[in-house]
């Protein structure tokens, strides 16, 4: 076991060091490579929302450059009145289609023929501009997951060069697998045939409560609206019978400090 473990640290370590485009799992659809590559030293991310979604997508980017011995860059919203004149640094450019705010140098959604249908769900763009004074790299997702999975291809673009984390720029084009999207349909279709049939059953036992589905650890706030369709779907289903979802927790009687004192446990 411990020569396993030794083994599986070993592959991530090189994984880690050495992730590139080219050995990306699963493959991006399009990738254009340029010949070019760009420091990162001094640059910036801007989000072009700012979103929990957007500041986790900026965190898997600075957490490879930290990985490959860099500085982590700065964050921070881009407004409408953009500025940059005089900046020579990088800039890394975080949002999805239909945003009114795209007003900097580079690529817009529009110039990566990215809208919230095309390439679609979670699918996502990576256009870099690399002809002016401050290369831009904009990644841009038909939604959240799409501007999300942009940031984790993104990460497969940073290498190291004579000591120095850089960007080997590409223009890259992805969509979710179409296949991955069929199963997952399939599985809400299962997921909601299980729970009609736990409501029916709840019903014919003329029990009118059940736990709202969706009160998982993380709550509502990290669901995707696809979860949420599916969880309200259920939660609906029980209401027209007369069940009520409610949100709740428990504790395992006896087994926790607070319940060492209790002499009823």
């Amino acid at each position: 076991m411990r020569t396993a473990g030794l083994i599986l640290t070993t592959i991530m370590c090189v994984t880690a060091a050495w992730a590139s485009l080219e050995d990306m799992i699963p493959a991006a659809k399009e990738v254009q490579q340029l010949d070019v590559t760009v420091p990162t030293d001094g640059g910036t991310i801007r989000l072009v929302q700012d979103t929990p979604m957007a500041r986790i997508a900026a965190a898997e980017i600075n957490s490879r450059i930290e990985e490959l011995g860099g500085k982590a860059l700065g964050v921070s919203l881009i407004g409408p009145d953009a500025n940059v004149r005089g900046v020579s640094h990088a800039w890394i450019v975080l949002g999805t289609a239909g945003a009114r705010t795209w007003d900097v140098y580079g690529p817009k959604p529009a110039d990566l023929r990215v809208t919230p249908d095309d390439p679609g769900p979670q699918g996502y763009a990576i256009g870099s501009d690399i002809n002016r004074r401050a290369p831009t790299f904009a990644l841009a997702g038909s939604d959240p997951q799409g501007m999300l999975y942009a940031a984790v291809t993104f990460r497969h673009m940073l290498e190291v060069q004579d000591g120095h984390v850089v960007v080997r720029a590409a223009n890259v084009r992805d969509a979710a697998q179409k296949g991955d999207m069929e199963r997952a349909k399939e599985l809400s279709v299962e997921h909601l045939d299980k729970m009609h049939r736990y409501v029916d059953w709840l019903l014919r036992h003329k029990i009118n409560m059940m736990r709202a589905h969706g009160s998982w650890s993380g709550g509502e706030g990290g669901l995707t609206a696809w979860e949420r369709g599916i969880i309200k779907q259920v939660n609906e289903y029980a209401k027209e019978r007369g069940i009520t979802a409610v949100f709740g927790s428990n504790i395992s009687i006896g087994r926790y400090p607070q319940d060492k004192d209790n002499p009823d446990f």
